[in-house]
């Protein structure tokens, strides 16, 4: 799995979590921060955009700036997971644990 991938996942994950738990995701009122997630604001502001713009998530609209280095997102009221997200954080947990098992299997197998 790519980097980008696996950071979509993480962040799609999380703000999954929060909203099932009744947060509202990636707001001032701490729940998650770019930077809670281990990626810095630039990179995490392109990775929530990827998730807004491949339909995986809903309630955020990028706000317009000028000369950003990265896009900035305002929360709206609705924040949802969408089912396309929920598909994608179920294929990726099953290829997940799929390539770690394949990893521990590689490495306590000599010769392969």
């Amino acid at each position: 799995m790519s980097k980008k991938k696996k950071d979509m996942y993480i962040m799609l994950n999380s703000i999954n979590e929060s909203l099932e738990k009744g947060e509202e995701a990636l707001s001032e009122d701490v729940i998650i921060t770019y930077e809670s997630i281990g990626l810095s604001k630039e990179y995490g502001g392109k990775i929530l955009k990827e998730l807004v713009d491949n339909g995986f998530v809903e309630g955020f609209k990028e706000i317009e700036t000028n000369g950003a280095p990265f896009p900035y997102f305002r929360k709206l009221k609705n924040q949802s997971v969408t089912l396309r997200g929920i598909d994608f954080l179920e294929e990726n947990s099953s290829l997940s644990k799929f390539l770690s098992k394949t990893k521990a299997f590689k490495d306590s197998t000599p010769f392969l």
